[in-house]
């Protein structure tokens, strides 16, 4: 007979997560003209009053870039890694057309990868929070954070 902890841990190597967001950042290597690059580019919104940050979008890939005068770009909404990379080099290419020729792909890295992934059941938080609380805090909103790691109550 199996115990319920091994039971419980085969339930659990079977989960498959899906990724709903990578979050890239780079650096373009320039200073740059916003408002010059706004009005150049398709689907772009700069409002300096309300967001320091040029606002670009791409339908494929799916995704969107910030990018601040200083030349620092994030770019999130893809899917996967290749295509985060793929739209960081749209979003250069549109930059480049812009009039900004020098600009170049710099300390490329990807930050940020969130993946969701349904148990089929709930999950008693507690014996996670107590058994990991050095590396956790509580959150306003009854969230835990561990490093890295963000649980959220699911509400039924």
């Amino acid at each position: 007979k199996q115990s319920a902890y091994k039971l419980s841990f085969e339930r659990i190597a079977k989960v498959k997560p899906m990724i709903q967001n990578v979050v890239s950042t780079s650096d373009l290597n320039t200073i740059l003209d916003l408002k010059k690059i706004a009005l150049k580019a398709k689907n772009s919104e700069y409002n300096p009053k309300r967001f320091h940050a040029l606002i670009l979008r791409s339908r494929d890939p799916k995704a969107t870039a910030l990018i601040f005068k200083s030349g620092k770009m994030v770019c999130t909404g893809t899917k996967t890694e290749s295509e985060a990379k793929e739209a960081s080099l749209k979003f250069l290419k549109v930059v480049k057309q812009a009039g900004f020729t020098k600009a170049s792909l710099k300390s490329y890295s990807i930050r940020n990868i969130v993946a969701t992934c349904d148990y089929k059941s709930s999950i008693n938080l507690d014996p996670i929070f107590f058994g990991y609380r050095d590396q956790c805090m509580v959150l306003k909103n009854n969230l835990v954070r561990a490093r890295n790691i963000s649980w959220a109550p699911i509400s039924s």
